[in-house]
């Protein structure tokens, strides 16, 4: 789900320590988790209840 990790140190000192954390996170695999079929994202049920 996440692709990089980087940590920015913004400010380090003996009073005062501040850090940023920036992730690249794959919104495809977050979503789909670790067994995802196509029917989660494709459905034609709407089409055939017009058809019917």
């Amino acid at each position: 789900m996440i692709k990089k990790k980087n940590i920015f140190y913004l400010e380090a000192n003996l009073e005062r320590f501040s850090a940023a954390l920036l992730l690249d996170v794959d919104p495809v695999k977050l979503v789909r988790g670790c067994g995802a079929r196509l029917e989660q994202y494709v459905s034609d049920r709407s089409w055939k209840q017009l058809f019917l």
